[in-house]
């Protein structure tokens, strides 16, 4: 979904002030990748709607790109009996924070 973040929000020129109201309303404290979760959580709770994108100024092909790799990796944790849980309590963002601090890791630089 971060690869796809650069293209997930179009901002038409009829409608700028509309679609930053929408952009607005999924921003989450604690940074982008708690906003594009944020946009994923609502997309979802609509099966996966394309007019949802239409109304919320979302690329659906980006949206779907990024639903295809997650499925493909749910796909690959199954078949290395790799147990993906949801976190009971959606308030306590620790969880999400550990593991983009860990899959950043291996890319951080030692000075």
């Amino acid at each position: 979904m971060l690869q796809e973040s650069g293209s997930l929000f179009y901002r038409p020129k009829d409608k700028k002030l509309h679609a930053d109201q929408a952009r607005q309303n999924f921003v989450r404290p604690g940074g982008d990748h708690f906003t594009l979760l944020n946009v994923w959580e609502q997309w979802a709770e609509t099966n996966y709607s394309q007019q949802f994108c239409y109304e919320q100024f979302l690329q659906f092909k980006s949206l779907s790109r990024a639903r295809d790799i997650r499925d493909q990796l749910a796909g690959l944790c199954e078949r290395v009996e790799v147990v993906i849980e949801s976190n009971p309590n959606s308030n306590d963002v620790t969880p999400v924070q550990k593991a983009i601090t860990s899959g950043y890791f291996y890319n951080a630089v030692s000075l």
